[in-house]
């Protein structure tokens, strides 16, 4: 029974980061990143902007480059495919949405989630609050958040296989505004079509 109720809870998890006390953003804050993401000999990287309240988190999915751009200020996650020249808009706490963007994922996991605070730990060269998330008991994620970046650093996803999302190489400073603009030849669409549909 408590499999099925955390079954429930990952449904729709592709890739994840939280924010239960830290607001995110709730201070101004930019930097550049690359994103370290493993599951078990499985590994990504990718590479994430911040801009206070806006970032950008590009990623690759069967050789196919997109980009998430997030605005948590008006909650909107704009998706786009490099591949079609075209992007999705909804609301950052859509099911699609989430399912494109890890840090939504494990927003959403924080609000079902109880956390407790466990030590403070240096991370990618930050100091972080380590807290530990359980859900009816159970124990299902790590984070380890930089109240400095006002960010989480690290997190471990306990239910899908330990997954390991990291933040490393980190770089603070100004972040272009281009980074957050979808570029005007980029046409809005509602469903990206297969690449093999797309005219030549």
């Amino acid at each position: 029974m408590a499999e099925k109720k955390l079954s429930k809870l990952t449904i729709g998890v592709i890739v994840v980061f939280l924010l239960s006390f830290y607001g995110f953003p709730a201070s101004a804050s930019e930097f550049k990143a690359s994103v370290f993401e493993q599951v078990e000999d499985q590994i990504k990287i990718g590479k994430i902007y911040v801009q206070n309240s806006l970032y950008r988190l590009e990623q690759e999915l069967q050789g196919n480059k997109f980009i998430v751009i997030v605005d948590q200020d008006a909650c909107l996650s704009k998706v786009l495919s490099i591949s079609h020249g075209q992007y999705m808009e909804m609301a950052c706490d859509n099911e699609a949405s989430i399912n494109n963007d890890p840090f939504q994922t494990l927003r959403k996991m924080v609000q079902n989630c109880v956390f407790e605070q466990l030590s403070t730990e240096k991370v990618s060269g930050y100091d972080c609050e380590n807290s530990s998330l359980t859900f009816e008991g159970n124990k299902v994620g790590t984070q380890w958040v930089s109240e400095k970046l006002n960010f989480p650093v690290r997190y471990i996803n306990h239910i899908l296989r330990d997954k390991i999302l990291e933040l490393r190489d980190i770089e603070e400073g100004p972040v272009d505004d281009t980074l957050f603009v979808v570029p005007p030849s980029f046409v809005k669409t509602d469903k990206f079509a297969k690449l093999a549909d797309k005219p030549e």
